[in-house]
């Protein structure tokens, strides 16, 4: 709950999902205004026009950061004014919705579909290699991939593709290597490395 003092929003009471959601424990943060507990530097100008319209009356929806215990995140906020007091202050309350996953899913369907598009209109399976592990390190944020790609002649795999590893320290696998035997299974599966 807010109430607007000499038009600036001071945060007057937090409910325990505001503790949980943002991480801050609500005595840290009532009293000071949201712009001060909340707002990350970056979008100080944006805070300011929705203070100005909040300020002014109006009720707001809008999606920006904000600054939590465990670093930036993205809400969608609704601020709903609720009355004057005397002239003195306007009281209102903000409800935020966290929606950082569903904007990270989002952005990462995109830029798989982009990838696949790309694939599409690759003409060597190198450059599919290349564009499989660019859009692992960007989509899945898997900074170190590596593809290799099966050489029928030899049976072994051999890499064409890396993210984060250095391309020359990546050796071919003979068909006796434990990576080699997962790739044979036929199977999607997650494997680590002793």
């Amino acid at each position: 709950r807010l109430e607007f003092v000499d038009r600036q929003p001071i945060i007057r009471e937090v409910n325990p999902a505001f503790e949980q959601v943002f991480g801050f424990d609500g005595d840290s943060v009532v009293g000071s205004t949201v712009g001060d507990a909340l707002v990350p530097a970056d979008e100080r100008q944006q805070y300011e026009q929705f203070r100005k319209q909040v300020a002014d009356g109006q009720t707001i929806e809008r999606e920006t950061k904000r600054q939590t215990a465990n670093g930036l995140r993205q809400f969608v906020f609704k601020v709903i004014q609720l009355d004057m007091v005397d002239g003195a202050g306007t009281d209102a309350y903000v409800w935020y919705t966290d929606v950082t996953e569903r904007r990270r899913r989002e952005r990462a369907i995109r830029s798989l579909q982009d990838a696949t598009a790309r694939m599409q209109r690759a003409s060597t399976a190198a450059e599919i290699g290349e564009i499989a592990t660019e859009s692992a390190e960007e989509a899945l944020n898997l900074p170190d991939t590596i593809c290799w790609l099966h050489d029928e002649m030899t049976e072994h795999l051999e890499p064409v593709a890396t993210t984060g590893v250095d391309r020359d320290l990546v050796t071919s696998l003979a068909p006796d290597h434990d990576w080699h035997e997962v790739f044979a299974s036929g199977e999607v599966i997650s494997y680590t490395s002793d």
